[in-house]
């Protein structure tokens, strides 16, 4: 017989080791690039988010908090709010890709992008925020590259590479954060995947895998 963990109670979780902030982006008459005439990105990435919350709940070293939890409309300086408030170990933004032709095709992951150092460095608190913020740029690449291998188990050979990009929504984060790109709504195949449960369930696997292995929990 099968046997399934029973989710972690509110106090376990309240006592988690690691908290992550998962965003899905979009919301209300915000609709993100469509999938179909009844789905859009805004609602794919809030199932693929819900989903992903389950599958790393199970571990209860972790808890997931997510930007939204239903269909409402949330400004960037919002989102970024939830995050700074919450004290978060990990930060990954939820989207979909469109354009290009229906030919392209895959997952891309978005990291900070690397700016230069300033040159006015005048004493010790300085270096040390800059070394800080050097850290959480070195983590946030290296969460970028597990999330990168753990999805081609859902896009055989679809990496579209990594993105150093500046992206207002992990702007001035003191924390590993990612955007990650799940699949193309214009291709056919990755639309295929994206409005089936299974297809998403996939998604949400993988996205887990990489968060416990990028927190050493697996």
């Amino acid at each position: 017989a099968l046997f399934f963990s029973p989710p972690p109670s509110r106090a376990e979780q309240t006592r988690a080791k690691y908290l992550v902030v998962i965003d899905p982006a979009h919301g209300g008459s915000d609709r993100g690039v469509e999938l179909s005439d009844k789905e859009c990105e805004k609602d794919i990435v809030l199932k693929i988010a819900v989903a992903l919350q389950r599958e790393l709940q199970i571990d209860r070293n972790v808890r997931v908090q997510l930007t939204r939890t239903s269909d409402v409309a949330m400004s960037i300086a919002e989102r970024i709010k939830v995050i700074r408030v919450s004290g978060a170990r990990m930060f990954i933004s939820l989207h979909i890709n469109a354009g290009f032709g229906k030919k392209a095709t895959g997952y891309e992951v978005y990291f900070p992008g690397f700016k230069a150092a300033p040159s006015n460095k005048n004493g010790a608190s300085e270096i040390v925020r800059d070394m800080a913020k050097n850290k959480h740029l070195n983590d946030s690449v290296a969460l970028a590259q597990v999330i990168r291998r753990n999805l081609q188990n859902v896009f055989p050979r679809k990496d579209r590479d990594l993105r150093d990009a500046p992206m207002a929504i992990l702007e001035g984060l003191s924390l590993p954060a990612v955007v990650v790109e799940i699949g193309f709504a214009t291709n056919p195949e990755d639309k295929k995947t994206l409005i089936d449960e299974n297809g998403r369930k996939m998604i949400a696997q993988a996205l887990s895998k990489s968060i416990k292995e990028f927190l050493h929990l697996n």
